[in-house]
Formats: structure tokens, sequence, C-alpha cells
């Protein structure tokens, strides 16, 4: 829940004239490297990677909801349809 929030927290729009919307970039938190264990389970290590946890999260997020607003512009009105979409 903590990186869900800390993701979408980080994720910051402009509105340009027009009524066009522009999703910036996101991102901010190096991840940590992550190995499977003896028994195949994905588990975190003390290691950096190279990788934005933030990033991922947030291509997650859209993954989940079938939408892909990473750096792009949209009207406001497709983009208010996007987050009527996602409300819990």
């Amino acid at each position: 829940m903590e990186r869900i929030a800390r993701a979408l927290s980080t994720a910051t729009c402009q509105v340009l004239k027009g009524g066009i919307i522009h999703l910036d970039d996101v991102g901010g938190a190096i991840a940590f490297q992550k190995i499977r264990n003896k028994k195949g389970k994905l588990v975190d290590t003390l290691a950096f990677s190279d990788k934005d946890e933030i990033a991922q999260d947030y291509k997650l997020i859209q993954d989940t909801f079938g939408q892909d607003f990473y750096n792009i512009y949209l009207r406001q009105e497709v983009f208010n349809k996007f987050l009527k979409k996602i409300s819990l």
C-alpha cells in the first residue's frame, strides 16, 4: 500500500493550453536487487540495482489498469476518464 501511494504521489502533471494534460516522468528511488531463493521465490537483497523502484511500481499500476500514461500528452476528458476508472 505504501509503495502504491508513493508511486502515485511522485507523479506530477501539467495542464497545458487547450486542456491538454502532460503527465511527467516519475521516479526517484533506487530499487534493491532481487534474487531467487532455493524455493524459487523472489526475495529482496541489500544490494542496489540499476532500476528505479518508483518507476517500476508506477508501470505496474498502469499495467494493472490497462493504461499507458507514461510521459504523454492527452486531452483532459481522457485523463478524467482514466482517474474515474482507477477510483476505488
